[in-house]
């Protein structure tokens, strides 16, 4: 089963989005909230300085996919790369 880790806030309509597109490709994420479960601080040193401090973050294992625009453009190109069933 493929997961994901994706962090966001309580207001956050692209992290609904994400989320919602993640459930109908029939994989699962573990969510982690903003100002709830970690602090700002957190996840600012979690992400980095080179990366941009919004939300949604998503990540596959190691790797940061980013927000719902590359999430969509990821799913894309697996989908592309490996067939239509994405992996």
């Amino acid at each position: 089963m493929i997961e994901y880790l994706i962090y966001t806030t309580t207001s956050c309509g692209w992290c609904k989005m994400a989320k919602n597109l993640i459930e109908s490709k029939g994989h699962r994420y573990t969510e982690k909230v903003v100002g709830l479960d970690l602090t700002k601080d957190e996840f600012f040193s979690i992400l980095g300085p080179e990366v941009r401090k919004t939300v949604p973050q998503i990540f596959r294992g190691d790797r940061r996919i980013g927000g719902y625009e590359d999430l969509l453009a990821y799913y894309e190109e697996v989908t592309n790369n490996y067939g239509k069933q994405g992996f």
